[in-house]
């Protein structure tokens, strides 16, 4: 039994690929969990480094970040951790949500909120490598991919199920694996303008 880290559950995926909203569903479901926005503490004072104006983002100071996590997850409960930089900073999470949505959903999503084509770009490469997943299993993380519905609420009765048992994960659920090279191809050949 835990005595005071929290349970940690982590949540990255793709910028615009629904992280917050699984993230709000999930601490509905979990009575006192806390949700921290990476991206809203690396726009705090002393958690950035500077502001690439090209990108229109901060550029986070990773070791910072990853000390205020960690106490964080020192003071006990459930927390629910969400960024798309979430594998590369080295918290120590209990359980690693990946989510995923189809390309023309993020492609959509980005334009919408005024993302620089560039960094549409490099966010669709990294949604086709599967680059937040890859990496955090790659880390040690365990991971679910989350790529629909079903897969949220298989995520949700695990999650609910790892808050009960104080953390313990049981045995996961077996991935759904799915060849996504079609959908690729017919983004790549939709969207020439991206250079992909």
């Amino acid at each position: 039994m835990r005595l005071h880290r929290a349970i940690v559950i982590g949540i990255t995926g793709t910028p615009s690929s629904g992280k917050s909203r699984l993230a709000a569903i999930i601490a509905d479901e979990l009575t006192g969990s806390r949700v921290i926005e990476i991206g809203d503490i690396v726009r705090r004072p002393g958690f950035h480094t500077s502001y690439d104006r090209k990108d229109r983002s901060y550029v986070a100071d990773m070791r910072k970040l990853k000390r205020f996590l960690d106490a964080e997850s020192d003071n006990g409960g459930t927390l629910i951790i969400v960024g798309h930089m979430l594998q590369d900073i080295g918290v120590d999470t209990d359980l690693t949500i990946v989510v995923r949505a189809s390309l023309e959903e993020l492609y959509g999503r980005m334009a919408r909120r005024g993302y620089p084509r560039d960094k549409i770009r490099e966010n669709i490469s990294a949604e086709m490598s599967d680059y937040c997943g890859e990496t955090a299993r790659n880390n040690g993380m365990k991971t679910f991919e989350v790529y629909s519905k079903t897969d949220e609420k298989r995520v949700i009765a695990l999650v609910r199920r790892m808050h009960a048992q104080q953390g313990k994960l049981g045995k996961m659920p077996r991935p759904n694996v799915r060849s996504r090279g079609v959908e690729f191809e017919k983004f790549v050949m939709s969207h020439p303008e991206l250079g992909l």
